[in-house]
C-alpha cells in the first residue's frame, strides 16, 4: 500500500496538468479519417470502383498482417523516445499531416474503371492510411493512463473523449452519405483530413506529459515484449475487444449494402439510421457514465456487450426500416456501453503492469490493445470472401441472385457470432481489475493513510 501511494503522490505532483478537455478533443480529430475509410472503403472499392469482394478481401488481410509485423516496433520506440516534448507528442505531430494526405490519396483514384492496378493503388494506401492511424492511435491512447492516473479524472475524461469520438462519427459515418452524393468522396476526404489535422494538433500542443515519467532505465524490445505477452488478463481483454471490434466494423461497414441491397432504399436512409443510432449511443454514453461511477468497468463491458448481442439477435428479424432503426438503436446503446468502460478496463490493466514490473510501457501495452483491435481486419476480410463464397456478389455490377441475403449476412449474421464470442471471453477477465479498489487508494491518499 505504501508503494502505491507513494507512486500516486508523484504523479499527482509531477509536471503540468494536462485539462481533461483539451486532450478529450483529440479523439475528435483521431476518429474522422479512420471512421471514413473503416465504414466507406467497401461501399466504394466494390461498389463504386468495381473491385471484387474477393479482392477487398485481399487488401483487409494483408493490411492486418503489416499492422501486426510494426504494432509492437511503434509501441516500443514510443516508449524509448526522449524529446523536449515528451514521448507521444512528436509522433502525434508528424504522423497527422501525411495521414490526411494518404487519406486523400486513397479516394483520389487516378485509373479509370477497369485498369488492372486498381486494387493494387488502392491496397497500398489502405495500408499507409491505417498504418499512420496506428501510430497516432497508439501514441494517443499511451497518454491516457499517464496524464489521469486517478479512476475519477479517468471517467470524467474518457466520457468526455468518447462524446467527441461520437460527434466525429455523426460527420464522418452518418453525413458521409448525403455529402459524397453530391460532392463525391474525395472532396470529403480533403474537408475531414484538414479538420482532424486541425483537432490533433490542437489537443498535442494542449498536453502535458510528465517528464518523470520518462524511462530512465532502458527496457530492450525482447523484454518488453516478453512482459506483456505473460499477462492473461491482456489476452483475454484483447480478444474480447478484438471480437467487439469486429461486429461494431461489420455493422457499420455493411449498413449502407443492407439497405441498399436488402431494403432497397436510398443512400439517404443510410444517413438517417446512422444518426438516430449515434444519438442514442451519445445518450447511452450518459447513461453510462452516471453507472461506472458505481459499477466496475469491467462489470459495465459485460453488459454493455451483452446488450449488442440481443440486439444482433433482433436485426435476424428486421425486414423494414422501422424495425432497422429500432434493433440498431439498442445496439447503439451497447455500444455506448463498451465504449464507456473498455479503456478504463486497459488502463486499468497498464495500471496493474507498472505495479507488476516497475516500468512504464504505455506504448507496448498500447500496441498490443491496437493489435488485438485490429486483427479485426482478417476476419472482416474472411467475410467479405465468404459472402462472394456463398452468395456469389462479386461487385455492385455483379452483385449475384441473392444479394439481399449476401447482405444479412455481413450485416448480422457474422457480427452476432462474433459478438457472442466477445461476451464469452469479458468472463474471463479477472475481477481484480475493478476500479473501485483504485477509488479506495485515492481516499486513502486524500485522508493520509
Amino acid at each position: 500500500m505504501q508503494k502505491r501511494r507513494d507512486h500516486s503522490s508523484a504523479e499527482r505532483l509531477g509536471g503540468r496538468t494536462t485539462h481533461p478537455l483539451r486532450y478529450a478533443v483529440g479523439m475528435f480529430g483521431t476518429s474522422i479519417p479512420i471512421n471514413l475509410l473503416r465504414t466507406y472503403a467497401a461501399i466504394y472499392c466494390i461498389d463504386q470502383v468495381g473491385i471484387t469482394s474477393k479482392q477487398f478481401s485481399i487488401i483487409l488481410f494483408v493490411y492486418t498482417i503489416v499492422d501486426v509485423l510494426n504494432i509492437f516496433w511503434f509501441g516500443y520506440l514510443s516508449d524509448r523516445t526522449q524529446t523536449r516534448w515528451g514521448r507521444r507528442k512528436p509522433w502525434l505531430v508528424v504522423s497527422t499531416p501525411l495521414l490526411v494526405f494518404s487519406l486523400i490519396g486513397f479516394f483520389s483514384l487516378p485509373f479509370s474503371e477497369g485498369n488492372v492496378w486498381i486494387g493494387v493503388y488502392l491496397g497500398i494506401f489502405y495500408i499507409l492510411t491505417t498504418a499512420l492511424d496506428l501510430i497516432i492511435n497508439l501514441n494517443y491512447g499511451s497518454l491516457f493512463p499517464e496524464l489521469f492516473p486517478e479512476i475519477k479524472t479517468r471517467i470524467k475524461t474518457n466520457l468526455l473523449r468518447q462524446a467527441f469520438q461520437v460527434a466525429a462519427m455523426v460527420i464522418s459515418i452518418a453525413l458521409t452519405p448525403v455529402i459524397t452524393e453530391r460532392f463525391g468522396y474525395l472532396s470529403v476526404a480533403v474537408i475531414y483530413g484538414v479538420l482532424a489535422w486541425f483537432m490533433i494538433w490542437f489537443s498535442a500542443f494542449g498536453c502535458h506529459e510528465r517528464f518523470h515519467h520518462q524511462p530512465k532505465v532502458k527496457v530492450t524490445f525482447t523484454e518488453s515484449f516478453s512482459m506483456v505477452m505473460r499477462e492473461k488478463n491482456l489476452w483475454t481483454y484483447g480478444f474480447a475487444t478484438a471480437f467487439y471490434s469486429i461486429s461494431f466494423a461489420l455493422f457499420m461497414q455493411s449498413m449502407p449494402f443492407f439497405i441498399k441491397y436488402a431494403l432497397h432504399l436510398d443512400a439517404t436512409r443510410t444517413s438517417l439510421i446512422f444518426f438516430v443510432v449515434l444519438l442514442v449511443t451519445v445518450v447511452g454514453m450518459g447513461v453510462w457514465g452516471r453507472i461506472s461511477c458505481f459499477f466496475s468497468a469491467l462489470n459495465v463491458l459485460r453488459v454493455g456487450t451483452a446488450i449488442i448481442l440481443f440486439g444482433f439477435f433482433l436485426l435476424l428479424f428486421s425486414n423494414d426500416f422501422l424495425t432497422l432503426t429500432l434493433f440498431s438503436s439498442l445496439i447503439g446503446f451497447g455500444i455506448a456501453g463498451v465504449m464507456i468502460s473498455s479503456d478504463l478496463v486497459g488502463a486499468l490493466l497498464i495500471d496493474r503492469g507498472y505495479e507488476k514490473h516497475k516500468k512504464r510501457l504505455e506504448g507496448v501495452y498500447s500496441s498490443f490493445f491496437n493489435l488485438m483491435y485490429r486483427v479485426n481486419g482478417i476476419f472482416i476480410g474472411f467475410a467479405f470472401f465468404l459472402v462472394e463464397q456463398f452468395y456469389h456478389f462479386s461487385s455492385g455490377t455483379s452483385p449475384g441472385d441473392a444479394p439481399d441475403q449476401a447482405a444479412k449476412f455481413l450485416f448480422v449474421v457474422f457480427p452476432l457470432a462474433t459478438a457472442i464470442l466477445s461476451l464469452l471471453m469479458t468472463f474471463f477477465i479477472s475481477n481484480d481489475n475493478d476500479n473501485t479498489q483504485y477509488v479506495a487508494n485515492e481516499t486513502h491518499l486524500k485522508e493520509g493513510e
